[in-house]
């Protein structure tokens, strides 16, 4: 190996490839025809060139997202990257959500959690990034989060563009007999300048489809972009502005039943007792389903189902945290900064000798309490169990969780598990979790080939949010004879984002680990400081 690996990252590393491993979803990148994942999609003639674009035979192109669109522009942007080097025409580009499969892994927003030093986590051609590579895809990280979506998709998705040109060019060269290098592309259509001879990329894009992928195909240089680096009118602009756009909430099915929970009002509380003959009478009301960490009313709307769980006999268990507020958080992360074990994620020269010889000193405690994430479209998730096979529509950041999930629950394979992301009406790293699912899915359970909705009101939203984690961070600096920062000490105390979700999802892979997550812009701070 050209770098040796410390005792920690080598346990870190092994222990995720174990869960991994674990999960049992491993790639076959290598293996399998990565055309057949998005041709399985396909509709009225398209054919796929890759996992990320379809063309039909009138030449329009789709374009495979596999990051959420939650309202910051990534449709627009990933289908940017592919239309770019295809030299597609941008009025007939359409995108859509893409299937669930290891090859839309997001590399990067795995790569950059762990603390690691640059080389290994932000892309370069190493060691550790080509195995974080490979890990990301073994337990496929298809999730959106981090602003990581166009760095991950920066190369993957120009080159597929590249290679469905080059691919596209060859195909009209034979048809032609002519050479690859007459040819040229612009706006979706192949032309031979020498006789005059055109194409449209509809006209050939079923033999293209049958010819070998190019194993190393030439990318525009950035001088050359037409499309990247442009003010291009967003893709989602029109449905949104006609009502089209189908968010998670708009979902609706034939006979379809609603869900309303009340879940445990304190974290790590349980449900004692339900009565459910309270609410047996109420209009419209099918049924009470027990959940881990609450309890759901099923009925035939929504505002009859939020009704009856509101009047429902039930009493909880706090689990020992009723105590818990916002004075004992703070009073833990000071206690945790004082006393608390520590890693360290950078240490630059010597910042105590430098604070021994003087100067003047600037100090700075900064605290915020735990958020809640607030998204603008109420929480939901829309589940069915029919004939041994789950469907999901969900507004969501991670669908192959949802999968794994979903399968888990409904004790099916998750090749039965069919999960629909939708818009989602705001993420914020809140529609990463699971939670909304696993409710959903157990309800569903309980009416077999029925489509329930489960909605969460906005006061539970509120209060059982999975909360942006509280911190406190302090600082200590020392300027020189001109003003400027001549040492920095930064100690942060809070949660470790990554093993918490991990262990509400995988407690066997939970580990104690650094996060960078906690550190950002601390860990890479930009400025030069000497200590």
């Amino acid at each position: 190996m050209a770098k040796k690996i410390s005792r920690r990252r080598f346990v870190l590393l092994s222990g995720a490839a174990a869960g991994a491993l674990a999960i049992g979803y491993v790639a076959l990148k290598d293996e399998e025809d990565t055309r057949l994942v998005f041709q399985k999609t396909a509709r009225g003639g398209e054919v796929a060139l890759n996992a990320w674009l379809k063309i039909d035979a009138d030449g329009r192109v789709t374009v495979a997202a596999p990051r959420a669109e939650m309202g910051q522009g990534v449709y627009t942007a990933l289908a940017m990257l592919v239309a770019e080097e295809l030299d597609a025409d941008w009025s007939r580009v359409a995108v859509e959500d893409a299937p669930v499969h290891s090859i839309y892994a997001n590399r990067v927003a795995l790569q950059t959690t762990l603390p690691f030093e640059d080389g290994f986590h932000r892309g370069e051609d190493t060691v550790g990034a080509q195995f974080m590579a490979w890990l990301a895809e073994t337990i496929n990280t298809q999730a959106t989060g981090g602003s990581t979506s166009v760095r991950d998709a920066w190369t993957p998705m120009r080159r597929a563009g590249a290679c469905a040109r080059m691919m596209l060019i060859e195909a009209a060269a034979q048809r032609w007999g002519v050479a690859t290098t007459e040819c040229t592309t612009a706006d979706s259509v192949v032309h031979h300048a020498a006789s005059g001879r055109k194409l449209g990329y509809g006209d050939v894009a079923a033999a293209a489809s049958a010819l070998p992928v190019p194993a190393d195909p030439v990318m525009k240089n950035a001088n050359d972009y037409k499309l990247l680096g442009t003010a291009v009118p967003r893709l989602d602009i029109a449905a949104k502005v006609t009502g089209q756009a189908e968010f998670g909430i708009d979902v609706r099915h034939e006979g379809m039943l609603y869900a309303a929970v009340r879940n445990v009002p304190v974290f790590g509380g349980t449900v004692e007792r339900v009565d459910e003959a309270s609410v047996k009478g109420m209009p419209g009301v099918a049924g009470v389903v027990a959940l881990k960490d609450g309890v759901a009313v099923v009925a035939d709307s929504w505002w009859r189902a939020q009704k009856a769980v509101t009047a429902l006999d039930v009493d909880f268990g706090d689990g020992g945290n009723a105590a818990l507020d916002d004075a004992l958080v703070s009073q833990t992360l000071a206690e945790a900064i004082r006393d608390g074990s520590s890693f360290t994620y950078r240490d630059d020269g010597d910042v105590e000798e430098v604070a021994a010889q003087g100067g003047e000193t600037i100090n700075a405690v900064y605290q915020a309490p735990f958020l809640a994430h607030a998204c603008m479209e109420p929480m939901n998730c829309t589940a069915r169990i029919q004939n041994g096979k789950v469907e999901v529509w969900m507004p969501n950041q991670a669908p192959i969780l949802m999968q794994f999930l979903a399968s888990s629950i409904a004790d099916v394979d998750m090749d039965d598990v069919t999960v629909h992301t939708t818009y989602l009406g705001g993420g914020f790293g809140r529609r990463v979790e699971g939670d909304l699912l696993v409710q959903a899915v157990t309800v569903a359970k309980a009416y077999p080939g029925k489509v329930v909705k489960l909605l969460w009101s906005r006061e539970e939203d509120i209060r059982h949010d999975v909360y942006r984690p509280a911190a406190r961070s302090e600082f200590v600096a020392t300027l020189d004879a001109q003003g400027r920062p001549f040492s920095w000490h930064n100690r942060i105390a809070g949660q470790v984002p990554t093993k918490s979700v991990t262990a509400r999802i995988f407690p066997f892979a939970a580990m104690d680990m650094p996060d960078n997550t906690s550190s950002e812009g601390s860990a890479d701070m930009p400025y030069k400081v000497p200590n």
